[in-house]
């Protein structure tokens, strides 16, 4: 694994090599369409966020009424306890 990694840094290491030397040539087009594979992960990222914000927002709003019980259950038990 350590081996793959390290032959995958050489690699893009290697490229951007190329890349500074002015050496290193893409397609036509192929710009445009990182660009636009960027934008689809970025978009998606965002409604995850999203979500997990709403998720989020729901687990404390359910879990307020389940502590005001347990709460509850622990006061009536004290009073039992007392009298």
């Amino acid at each position: 694994m350590a081996d793959d990694m390290q032959g995958q840094l050489k690699t893009w290491q290697q490229l951007k090599q190329q890349a500074i030397d002015g050496q290193f040539r893409m397609e036509e087009g192929i710009g445009e369409a990182l660009r636009k594979r960027c934008e689809t992960f970025l978009t998606e990222l965002r409604r995850l966020k999203a979500n997990a914000q709403l998720l989020d927002r729901l687990s404390v709003t359910a879990a307020s009424p389940r502590e005001s019980h347990a709460a509850e259950i622990r006061a009536e038990g004290r009073e039992r306890q007392r009298g």
